[in-house]
């Protein structure tokens, strides 16, 4: 029912706003600390959406509210965040803040494919399938923010992570077993970065 007292507009003129059913939720989000392989300081990670049953209907799950559908992840100034890959679940990656880079490192191909992107001007998103192994990087002085959505949602009763060192890329580099391939993210498109 429309109230006569708050006017809300309908570009339809058919339109009616539903009547809340359930309270908003309002929590804190978890944060949790990230480290690089040598223990150092990297980040954080922000949830931003969990699975709740009271939201959303799950058929044929038991309780889902533990699943992380949708979370920030920040990458300290000049660092790395990575190498992970998962073996069952797709990666989604949207560089929305700072001088970004997202690696994807293909092993079967023996490719690593680096994307740059400057999240404040136009942000990019990175969607990689299983079997590829992802880097977040900030490219500067100041931090790096990226959304992530993992599909399905991260569970940590299913965890199917691995991880790879990043000492392991550098000298798999060096030693001419992983060819590089970089990329400028431009708002016209993709561009390929010439290698010097």
């Amino acid at each position: 029912m429309r109230l006569p007292y708050l006017p809300y507009t309908d570009p339809t003129g058919q339109l009616e706003m539903p009547e809340p059913t359930a309270a908003p939720i309002v929590e804190p989000c978890k944060c949790v600390p990230t480290r690089d392989a040598a223990g150092d300081p990297n980040g954080q990670i922000i949830e931003i959406a969990k699975n709740y049953q009271d939201l959303r209907e799950n058929e044929g799950k038991q309780d889902r509210r533990v699943e992380t559908l949708v979370y920030i992840s920040t990458v300290t100034p000049g660092a790395l965040k990575g190498y992970h890959g998962h073996t069952s679940r797709t990666s989604t990656y949207v560089a929305v803040g700072g001088q970004c880079e997202i690696h994807v490192l293909n092993q079967a191909s023996g490719e690593l494919l680096v994307y740059e992107i400057e999240a404040d001007e136009t942000p990019y998103r990175v969607i990689a399938e299983p079997g590829y192994f992802l880097a977040l990087k900030s490219r500067n002085n100041s931090a790096a923010t990226f959304i992530g959505v993992p599909n399905p949602p991260y569970n940590y009763a299913f965890n199917e992570q691995v991880e790879l060192h990043p000492h392991d890329v550098e000298r798999a580099i060096a030693d001419g077993r992983l060819t590089v391939r970089r990329f400028r993210c431009e708002p016209e498109g993709v561009v390929a970065i010439e290698a010097e």
